[in-house]
Formats: structure tokens, C-alpha cells, sequence
């Protein structure tokens, strides 16, 4: 009886032991499961709430300037070229398709601005990049004199930021294809584009209550860049073509020749000399300088002119 009585309660020892780890085992499991949920949980929090850091390629200066005003230091942002000759005469290789292409965003001006630019994008792996014209919804004027490039003829007149509304039409569109690569920032963007318009709308205002003080007096051109700059400004214009004999001038104290670079100057002289016209030297782009530059330069430009002509009268 007692040898039976021994077994019975060694075995119920081996049960309730059995039992014990197993119970051991089973919260261990549990612990380990839930360890890794909230290990899980906090990995995809970090990666969700990890900044995005954008690599952007600019052709040139110009839209670097204007990219970084409404990135300022977040993002890392670089330009192809450093002159308007390099950026006019580029020929791409396999290596510059690759560079752009391994870029999250190639932002260019458009507009025939970057004549090889069609093709160039026709031939990029579009896999990571995203290609933006910043002159989409601009309103385009066409080139006087058609111009050729190598076997194409270039027919858009690329100056179009020199129209203050198309200014702020491509900066907006900087703005929205960087809202929508990295949507988490996309008040900071919004703010930023908003200090960045109003910044330069103030200049801008100067500038055209400056000129309509101006109208009654008519001014001379003969660059196709400064077709936007006059008309945004509804300045009373004469435009000179290679033929002047049927231009004629009435009064030239209130006629003013206006020219961006030196050598429509040089190949205007006579002109300016039969007519004894002063002369305005308009401050355009060409890849080397702010847009906000550009406007403090012809806001005091025209405001010195303005002072000079009311202290003669």
C-alpha cells in the first residue's frame, strides 16, 4: 500500500512540475510576442517620421536661387552649369543621364531656355527622377527672329521671367513638386513661397509705379529678352528690327533707348546718335544672379532715371 501511495504522489510531483514549465514556457512566449509588436511599432514610427532629404539638380543659377527660397537648407540642392554659354552649348553623355537620373528632382526652365533639353529628357530614366518645366502655364512669346540650333529652329522667346506673373507662376510650380516629394513639410514650403512672393512683389510694384510715371515717354528696344519686361510693364515701345527706315523719332528728350547687353548697344549706334537718345542698360538673366537681384537692380535703375528727368524739368 505504501509503495502504491509513493508512485501516486511522485507521479502527481512529475505532473505538477510538467505543468510549471509549461506555464513558464508559455509566458515567456507571450512576453517575446509582445516585445516584438512594440519593436515593430516603433520601427515604422521612425521611418514614418523620418525627414526626407531630396537631391535636386538645377540648369543654372537662377532656379537655384529660387529652389533654395523655398527649401532654404533642408534639402541638398545643386546646379549643372555656371555660365550661359556651357548651359546654351551642353552636350550630354550616358554620365550626365546617369547623374541627373540617380537625382529625385531635374528642374529646368524650359521655353527652348535649354535647347538640347527634349531630347536630353527623352533619353532619362525617369525610374527615380522627376522632371519639371518650370515654364508649364507660362504664357510664351515668340522669338522675332527664329533662331537655329543645330538641327532644330528655336521659336519660343525663353526671357519669360522677366514677366513678374510668370515669376510667380514658376516658382509655384517649384513649390508644388516639392509639396508633393515630400508632403510632410508642406506648410514650411508654403510659407516659405509666400515670404518669397512677397519679398520681390514690393520691388516689382516700384518698378511699374515708377514706369506708368513714365508714360509719356516712349522707349526704344531691339532684344527679343526684353519683350516680357515691356509689355508687363505696358511701356509705349517702339522695337527695332534690322531695318530702321521707318522709324522715326518725334521727340527725343522723351525717348529712351533700352538694352540688356552691350552689343545691341554697339549694333544700335548710329541710331542712338542720329536721335541723340539716352540709354538704359535693363538688368536681364543670365544664370549668375538672385530674382530679387534682378528687380533691386532695375527698381534703382529707373528710379535714378525718373529723379534725373524731374530735376531737368
Amino acid at each position: 500500500m505504501n509503495k502504491v501511495y509513493f508512485e501516486v504522489e511522485n507521479l502527481k510531483k512529475k505532473i505538477c512540475l510538467m505543468l510549471m514549465i509549461l506555464m513558464i514556457f508559455l509566458c515567456a512566449c507571450e512576453s517575446s510576442t509582445v516585445n516584438n509588436t512594440v519593436s515593430d511599432i516603433t520601427d515604422t514610427e521612425v521611418v514614418t517620421d523620418k525627414d526626407v532629404c531630396l537631391d535636386i539638380v538645377t540648369t543654372d543659377r537662377v532656379l537655384y536661387y529660387m529652389v533654395k527660397s523655398i527649401v532654404q537648407d533642408k534639402h541638398n540642392v545643386e546646379y549643372m552649369f555656371k555660365d550661359r554659354n556651357s548651359q546654351y552649348n551642353f552636350n550630354y553623355t550616358g554620365d550626365s543621364l546617369n547623374n541627373i537620373g540617380n537625382k529625385d528632382l531635374f528642374i529646368y526652365m524650359g521655353a527652348s531656355y535649354e535647347p538640347w533639353a527634349n531630347d536630353f529628357i527623352g533619353e532619362l530614366s525617369k525610374n527615380k527622377v522627376r522632371v519639371i518645366n518650370v515654364s508649364r502655364g507660362v504664357k510664351i512669346l515668340s522669338l522675332s527672329r527664329e533662331i537655329k540650333y543645330k538641327n532644330t529652329t528655336l521659336k519660343e522667346n525663353p526671357y519669360y521671367l522677366l514677366n513678374y506673373d510668370n515669376y510667380k507662376i514658376a516658382l509655384l510650380n517649384i513649390k508644388n513638386s516639392i509639396q508633393d516629394k515630400d508632403p510632410k513639410n508642406r506648410d514650411f514650403y508654403e510659407k516659405n513661397f509666400n515670404e518669397a512672393v512677397k519679398s520681390t512683389e514690393a520691388d516689382q510694384k516700384i518698378i511699374s509705379t515708377i514706369i506708368s510715371q513714365l508714360s509719356d515717354y516712349t522707349f526704344v528696344y531691339s532684344e527679343d529678352k526684353l519683350d516680357y519686361f515691356v509689355k508687363y510693364n505696358s511701356m509705349n515701345n517702339i522695337k527695332l528690327f534690322e531695318s530702321k527706315t521707318n522709324v522715326s523719332i518725334k521727340n527725343h528728350l522723351k525717348t529712351v533707348f533700352l538694352y540688356c547687353d552691350s552689343s545691341a548697344l554697339k549694333d544700335n549706334e548710329e541710331f542712338i546718335k542720329k536721335y541723340d537718345l539716352n540709354t538704359l542698360n535693363v538688368k536681364g538673366y543670365e544664370n549668375d544672379i538672385k530674382y530679387e537681384d534682378i528687380l533691386l537692380l532695375n527698381k534703382g535703375l529707373f528710379n535714378s532715371y525718373y529723379n534725373s528727368v524731374n530735376i531737368k524739368k
